[in-house]
């Protein structure tokens, strides 16, 4: 296994991963989680300092605003940053989900989970590669995926007795579909490899119990659309750890705020209403406090706000708002 982990290494590399913390859980201790009420979460980006969960979190005191008093009673129940450790600060009340981002974090999931798990954090779940069918992602065939899913991460899910999500795709079904279809045949008996009769035994062998997928666009129907092909192909529940109201840097425009908010009030009630969403959570934060002009900045989160000193000077967007709101 060393000389796959090795010839992974030697290719086009993805995205530097942040420093490691000074322990492997957090530079502090860290309760355990309450049950996850609700389906909707955050990305939480590893530069993302710890006083901004004040934004999504504030505390409910007597003198809080009743606006901030509802999002700190909100939606939100849990939390993914991409990593194999706990972002400092993460409120008690949130739900922590591990992901092996890429091939180099293998080593880590069950020495990094265990020492989590010892200092008091719930870890019940784990999310696999992160768009490893994209060259500047993960970057891994189907077939090198499969031999490190079967010797660590399907070690790491019997040992620690944790569900399973399968490698986060995209949502170019060109890709993503002959990728999945390849990865879950790997886990067929050797005498079986008639993937379209067998799909299910092959997901049955991979031990994922749930789909995780990214989708990017401004079409709530064609992403709908999208969601509803894959629940149908697999047979699996939906994790969208992903998703945006996005031109995709088309002509160099971006989707109005008008539009990012209309498309969070269609799509956040047909998510919370379709029994075969487990979860999903918004690209609203990402590195740098900025989404970038790609997935379009009138989806962050956050913003610049003069006089917020306590959480390193920004504030909640009305986008952010409108999401832990509705």
């Amino acid at each position: 296994m060393d000389s796959l982990l090795d010839a992974v290494k030697k290719k086009k590399p993805p995205p530097p991963p942040p420093a490691r913390p000074e322990t492997k859980s957090s530079t502090q201790s860290v309760p355990p989680n309450a049950t996850v009420l609700s389906k909707r979460g955050l990305g939480w980006p590893w530069d993302q300092p710890e006083s901004h969960f004040q934004l999504f979190f504030p505390p409910n005191l007597p003198d809080t605003p009743r606006a901030s008093q509802q999002i700190a009673q909100s939606k939100v129940s849990w939390l993914l940053n991409w990593e194999l450790w706990v972002p400092g600060g993460l409120p008690k009340s949130v739900e922590w989900v591990p992901c092996v981002r890429t091939a180099s974090q293998v080593q880590d999931i069950i020495p990094f989970l265990t020492d989590i798990r010892s200092k008091g954090t719930m870890v019940k779940h784990l999310l696999g590669f992160n768009e490893p069918e994209i060259a500047s992602q993960a970057n891994l065939s189907a077939d090198q995926a499969a031999r490190l899913w079967r010797d660590y991460l399907l070690t790491a899910k019997s040992q620690l007795c944790l569900r399973l999500g399968s490698p986060g795709m995209c949502s170019d079904t060109a890709l993503c579909v002959p990728w999945l279809d390849e990865f879950f045949a790997s886990f067929l008996p050797a005498e079986r490899d008639d993937v379209g009769n067998s799909l299910q035994e092959g997901i049955a062998g991979s031990g994922v119990d749930f789909l995780v997928l990214h989708w990017y666009g401004s079409s709530v129907v064609e992403m709908i659309k999208f969601l509803e092909t894959l629940h149908k192909r697999y047979g699996l529940p939906i994790w969208l750890n992903e998703f945006a109201c996005s031109r995709m840097g088309a002509h160099d425009e971006e989707s109005t705020a008008t539009e990012v908010s209309d498309f969070l009030k269609q799509t956040i009630p047909w998510l919370d209403a379709t029994p075969w969403i487990e979860r999903y959570a918004y690209f609203g934060n990402a590195q740098g406090q900025d989404v970038g002009d790609w997935v379009g900045k009138t989806n962050n989160f956050i913003e610049h706000r003069r006089g917020a000193d306590k959480t390193n000077g920004f504030a909640l967007s009305d986008i952010g708002s409108l999401y832990l709101q509705l």
